[in-house]
């Protein structure tokens, strides 16, 4: 499945108190135009089987997943007003520094590979007629992740530039050495890629109990290990962040029926929220 989206945000007589430091704010002018190209593939196998001589029913599962994204252009430009004086002239915000809030050609993939494999059994019983169930299972998962990402910028010291339109300020003739031209470069470092890993080992065991016509029970634990590294492999890259956790998760449910038309329950767990990749990582964008 491949998805894509071609788009342009036009924002005219917003605000920015931040650049102007409070007060009635800046009138802005900004656009963002950019391309964006989604993929997706999805495969599964799974099975089932009754084992009837021993009463066991078993499902097994495994799959592979790829999610990419590509960004081959995405532009943005920032014009800035007097908020104080409704005739003054808009100025494209063309710093001398490197930013990526206005003047900045971004570039980026992100290739994300999901494996996961499993299985589950249950095994029906009675005890004192009463029927019950053990469930068990198992789950294998890991995720890789290669992003990767170019983001440029262009700056200037010529207020005659900055006052040009955005249909023109970006001409050819407009690029060139020294202070009343306009410059492109990149903006270095390696906080703008980084890899990333997670495995996923976790294994679960559930009893469902009925203890009476109007009582019944389903408890379990469910045991997680979970070994997380992003940025890099090399433990001295200071992106390098690795983590590695085991965590039991029990949880109960207990059922009480009055009635054929109502049933109470009560019920406690915990759970547990990975951090995703994204916010481990170095890079920052918005």
């Amino acid at each position: 499945n491949v998805n894509a989206s071609d788009y342009v945000i036009d924002r005219f007589d917003g605000r920015d108190y931040i650049i102007s430091g409070g007060g009635n704010g800046d009138r802005i002018k900004a656009i963002e135009i950019g391309f964006r190209q989604n993929t997706f593939f999805n495969t599964q196998l799974t099975g089932e089987h009754n084992l009837k001589r021993k009463n066991i029913k078993l499902r097994w599962y495994g799959g592979f997943n790829i999610l990419d994204q590509y960004i081959p252009d995405q532009r943005r430009l920032f014009y800035t007003q007097d908020g104080n004086d409704s005739t003054a002239p808009y100025y494209a915000l063309l710093g001398l520094g490197a930013g990526q809030k206005s003047g900045s050609i971004f570039y980026s993939f992100l290739n994300d590979y999901i494996y996961n494999a499993g299985a589950d059994v249950s095994y029906p019983f009675s005890v004192k007629g009463k029927k019950q169930m053990l469930k068990a299972g198992y789950l294998f998962q890991e995720k890789d992740r290669i992003f990767d990402s170019r983001p440029f910028f262009i700056n200037t010291a010529s207020n005659a530039i900055k006052l040009l339109p955005a249909n023109e300020i970006f001409n050819a003739q407009n690029f060139g050495e020294g202070n009343d031209k306009l410059q492109f470069n990149e903006i270095a470092g390696n906080a703008f890629r980084y890899m990333a890993n997670n495995i996923l080992n976790a294994a679960y065991v559930q009893l469902d109990n009925s203890l009476s016509d109007k009582l019944r029970l389903v408890w379990g634990v469910r045991f997680e290990s979970f070994d997380q590294l992003v940025g890099s492999k090399d433990v001295n890259d200071p992106r390098h962040v690795r983590s590695v956790v085991n965590d039991f998760l029990p949880g109960i449910n207990l059922t009480y029926k009055p009635s054929n038309s109502t049933n109470i329950r009560l019920a406690a767990s915990q759970t547990v929220v990975r951090p995703e990749f994204r916010e481990l990582s170095p890079f920052a964008f918005y």
